[in-house]
């Protein structure tokens, strides 16, 4: 039996995959903003995380603080208390919801693809099945997560009352993690059959 350290690598580099599609699953990274002003002694400090599902709302003044978790598909009854909360008069809070819906169900997918690839890789690693299914699977998925991020990144409305709003860290590991997925699908074209 043939072991081959190429396969079990891409498996490896996979499964870090895994870590960041699910930090991007559940992280409320992928919008950012904050702003800080002072009102007499008082420093102000107001921050926005939103993510595929949800996002958290923080206002802190000196120590104190207070902050409101939404889910992104109630949104349309909460925006009142939402926009009270953060001094804003911003409309369309729910179009964050068809954007975040459909980049989450692609991570999702990629991630039984992602799962898929690492069985083939594990497989053609040892020499007990080697095929071009396992590499065209790790396209597929650093594809679907590429795709995905890029969506988000691309179509996700950016509230005009809050000046700055970027795309966070949880934007950025994800676009490295299909960037790896997609190397780790290249190393397998390097597989021979035993």
């Amino acid at each position: 039996m043939m072991i081959n350290e190429k396969a079990f690598i891409a498996a490896a580099l996979s499964i870090l995959v895994i870590g960041t599609i699910f930090f991007g699953l559940f992280s409320n990274s992928w919008l950012t903003w904050s702003e800080e002003r002072e009102f007499y002694e008082w420093e102000v400090r107001a921050e926005v995380n939103i993510g595929l599902r949800e996002m958290e709302a923080k206002v802190i003044m000196n120590d104190d603080e207070v902050s409101q978790i939404y889910q992104l598909e109630d949104l349309e009854e909460e925006e009142d208390q939402l926009n009270a909360q953060l001094g804003t008069q911003e409309k369309g809070w729910e179009d964050l919801n068809s954007v975040g819906l459909a980049a989450y169900f692609l991570l999702w997918a990629s991630l039984a693809l992602v799962l898929a690839f690492i069985v083939f890789a594990i497989l053609a690693g040892l020499g007990i099945f080697t095929s071009r299914i396992g590499m065209v699977l790790g396209f597929m998925a650093g594809g679907s997560i590429l795709i995905g991020t890029l969506y988000y990144g691309i179509f996700a409305p950016r509230p005009s009352s809050l000046d700055g709003i970027g795309l966070g860290m949880a934007f950025f590991v994800v676009l490295i993690g299909g960037i790896v997925q997609l190397g780790a699908s290249f190393l397998m074209r390097w597989v021979k059959k035993p």
